[in-house]
């Protein structure tokens, strides 16, 4: 039996939702879930704080914000749930909302918001979300209860931060579940007193409710389902190459989550370690990964550590002197006057000479921890023994964590090696006597440069790097830029891609260590130096780094002589570039020949897909000894677009504006229209197959008015295109007249190629096509009769850059 939480992330969109609500009947089916925990949606309790706090103020500025959250819940009632099953849920959601109304109100008017009433306030945004899955699990046939916690979580009045009440809790719980056997959606954070006054259980407060109900139950486990794949080994806005770590011991979670780690909380893990009930950190976005386990013992693992964790800033305070060596009471007067203060102490450092004892706090806890220590040591500080406590701001704390460290000698050895080899400096350290965490602390600005360091060093994978030189940054370079970005923070092979050369129609630039993958628009800003190609292959070719890839994101013919080069000197290219493909046959023969000889890859499966799989699916059955006989397709996402869209509801020129706009056509919509794009993608595909097609052979139905072929400016030419809506509404109504749709068509036969707008019947297989789909039909001597088809998707930068990313990585595992 387990049971589950989500966070507010894993329930922020009625989409997500849904996937939750996958998950949670899995869980009921195969592992006995009996309660689920949730979270208020993403961001709700930070927008009922916010509403509570603008009540406070007076007036009603506060209902803006209040109605925003109650329509958010309306809206997800509305996506969840069919109209005529909606009326109840609504009618409890109103409900709820005019007691917190209600309770806003009276805020607003006495201008005072007490800990224990924003308790009270912040608990609907819970509340609601969990009465809106338990409902909609019931829309899944499976019984499910809503259970409100503060009938059975007991606390004492701390509100903001309440302390449970365990024995009176657990004897609630193990009751109330042995009367009621239906699955319970539990609403995690909230609790109660004994006089039935709302409490929160603080930060991570939902965590803390899963662990505290899956103890009383005695699970087999408990599982938290976020946003990550579990447990990273840092973290991934920090140190890229971050990935999950399959277990971790209670312990070492611990630590983690104390030094920032924001996956786990430690509170969340005192009842299961009591239990010892293993807590699984899961994906929502990804289910099928395993996750973290946290429990007792875990296996060895290759890497000496299990995770380096930080706290961004620090202040620093130094009490330093020569009165306090072999003084009697110092650190106890010091930490006393801190706890007064209620400044918490994040890290201890003392040298053996008893000379100084260093602490490191949150910047807010600063002022006062100098005032309560100048206080507490007045009479030392105005004999000289004791100098003013001496206060650095702007540090970071970092923890490195393994129950193996303490089996490894040298490790500290290693960790300040390290470091001085990036130039960090080492301003204060701490080490537990378990040796299972080594703690310093750095200059806030080195942290980035030392965490990248450290995590290097002891999480390093045997893995390749290849180093990519992009030329083009507009609409697939920036979607490619931004699929690179997500890789990286998911990154689970052995292939570490490294940006070193970027370059637009102006300027290029140039980094060996590889530039910051979300500063790629920042860096190009930056550049002074003029774009040239040649150039740009010079610097590629000199630069004394490995495994180099060309990526060709342009659409321009200049750059089809630089592939012959950069094969001849051992450059991967990958492009979804279709113009040296389909260059006259000798060029074509010459690019494909260097690449063999060359042990150099060349690949484009994007030249003719987008982001469908054609090019690879047809050379298998080639090299299988396979024959094309006959290709006919719908080879253009844009033109595919527009008519399935076309229907007649909006004018032909409308249609081509929008789906420029929406970045389905070329920056020049001209581009697609002309059919060029379309006849350039079936002569790959016939070379592909063994044919030599030139582009010339090709008979082409320019879908561009004759009277604007000749129209020099893109926005003059969308200016003009209405005045032809007629002849596109009179064309559409023909075909419909004879019980048709238009679709543009490519087709390839006996030599004779063409690519051109046909009316198709019922009967065509392109006939049920629907939005930017492409289809390609391949008729062969293994497939005479019905084609081997291959249909998706074909059009936008997003897919585009997917396929030219899956070709980066087929030429990474080449170079």
């Amino acid at each position: 039996m387990i049971v589950l939480k989500f966070g507010g992330s894993s329930v922020g969109t009625p989409e997500r939702v849904l996937s939750a609500l996958d998950i949670i009947v899995a869980a009921r089916a195969i592992d006995n879930a009996r309660a689920v925990v949730c979270s208020a949606f993403g961001g709700a309790t930070d927008q009922l704080l916010q509403t509570a706090a603008l009540a406070a103020q007076g007036g009603d500025a506060y209902k803006e914000e209040l109605n925003a959250f109650i329509q958010r819940h309306r809206d997800a009632l509305t996506a969840l749930f069919p109209i005529n099953r909606r009326a109840e849920h609504e009618q409890h959601i109103e409900h709820e909302c005019a007691d917190l109304a209600g309770m806003l109100n009276g805020v607003s008017l006495i201008r005072e918001l007490s800990p224990r009433t924003q308790d009270f306030i912040v608990s609907f945004g819970e509340r609601l979300s969990c009465y809106i899955v338990a409902a909609a699990l019931r829309e899944r046939d499976l019984a499910a209860d809503f259970c409100d916690a503060r009938r059975l979580v007991r606390t004492d009045n701390t509100f903001s931060n309440a302390k449970v009440d365990f024995d009176q809790t657990n004897r609630n719980i193990r009751e109330y579940f042995d009367t009621h056997t239906n699955l319970q959606v539990v609403t995690g954070f909230i609790a109660a007193t004994e006089n039935d006054e709302t409490t929160t259980l603080g930060r991570g407060g939902s965590d803390y409710t899963v662990s505290i109900f899956g103890a009383a139950l005695g699970a087999s486990e408990i599982q938290i389902w976020t946003d990550v794949d579990g447990v990273l080994t840092a973290d991934p806005r920090k140190v890229p190459r971050a990935f999950p770590v399959d277990q971790l011991t209670y312990e070492e979670a611990m630590e983690l989550a104390h030094f920032g780690a924001k996956v786990i909380y430690p509170p969340t893990m005192a009842p299961a370690m009591d239990a010892q009930i293993p807590l699984r950190i899961k994906n929502t976005f990804r289910p099928e990964v395993a996750g973290t386990v946290v429990g007792r013992e875990r296996e060895a693992h290759t890497y000496h550590a299990s995770g380096i964790s930080s706290i961004d800033k620090v202040t620093l305070l130094q009490l330093s002197g020569a009165g306090m060596i072999a003084a009697a009471g110092i650190a106890g007067r010091l930490f006393a006057a801190l706890a007064a203060a209620k400044v918490n102490v994040i890290l201890i450092s003392q040298g053996s000479s008893e000379h100084s004892i260093c602490v490191a706090v949150a910047p807010a806890d600063a002022e006062p921890a100098e005032r309560a220590i100048n206080e507490a040591f007045t009479l030392e500080i105005h004999r000289k023994q004791v100098n003013p406590a001496q206060v650095e701001p702007n540090k970071s704390v970092i923890a490195l964590v393994g129950e193996q460290m303490r089996l490894v000698p040298g490790i500290a050895a290693r960790i300040f090696r390290t470091l001085a080899h990036a130039k960090v400096n080492v301003v204060a350290i701490a080490q537990g006597s378990s040796e299972r965490n080594v703690s310093f602390v750095v200059d806030h600005d080195a942290l980035p440069r030392a965490l990248r360091t450290l995590h290097d060093s002891f999480f390093f994978p045997q893995e390749r790097r290849v180093h990519l030189f992009l030329l083009g940054h507009g609409l697939v370079g920036g979607a490619l830029a931004k699929q690179l970005q997500e890789r990286r923070k998911n990154q689970k092979n052995n292939i570490h891609i490294v940006v070193c050369g970027l370059a637009n129609s102006k300027v290029m630039t140039f980094s060996e260590e590889g530039f910051d993958l979300e500063g790629l628009d920042q860096a190009l800003a930056a550049s002074r130096e003029p774009s040239d190609l040649a150039g740009f292959l010079q610097n590629v070719s000199d630069m004394p780094v490995p495994h180099k890839i060309l990526v060709d994101n342009t659409a321009t013919d200049a750059t089809a002589p630089l592939y012959l080069q950069a094969l001849d000197a051992g450059i991967s290219v990958v492009t979804p570039n279709k113009k040296a493909n389909t260059r006259d046959m000798a060029f074509y023969d010459q690019l494909h020949y260097k690449s063999r000889r060359n042990g150099a890859g060349f690949f484009y499966e994007t030249n003719v897909g987008a982001g469908l799989p054609v090019i690879g699916p047809l050379r298998d059955l080639i090299e299988a000894g396979d024959r094309v006989q006959r290709i006919v397709g719908m080879m253009s996402g844009t033109l595919s677009y527009l008519f399935h869209t076309f229907n007649g509801d909006k004018p032909f020129s409308a249609l081509v504006r929008e789906a420029r706009e929406a970045g389905y056509t070329e920056p020049d919509p001209r581009e697609d229209l002309n059919g060029m794009d379309v006849a350039r993608k079936l002569v790959i595909l016939a070379r592909e197959a063994g044919y030599r097609l030139a582009l010339e052979d090709v008979t082409v139905e320019s879908l561009i008015p004759a009277a604007l072929r000749e129209v020099a400016e893109v926005d003059a030419f969308m200016n003009a295109l209405p005045d032809f809506d007629r002849e596109w509404a009179q064309r559409l109504e023909e075909a419909r007249i004879e019980d048709k749709v238009l679709r543009y068509i490519a087709s390839y036969s006996n030599g004779q190629a063409r690519v051109a707008l046909e009316a198709v019947g019922a009967d065509h297989p392109f006939y049920a096509t629907s939005g930017s789909d492409n289809m390609f039909c391949f008729y062969t001597n293994f497939y005479p009769n019905t084609p081997l088809t291959i249909r998706g998707p074909g059009a936008g930068a997003e897919v585009t850059a997917a396929g030219v990313l899956g070709d980066i990585m087929k030429a990474g595992r080449l170079n």
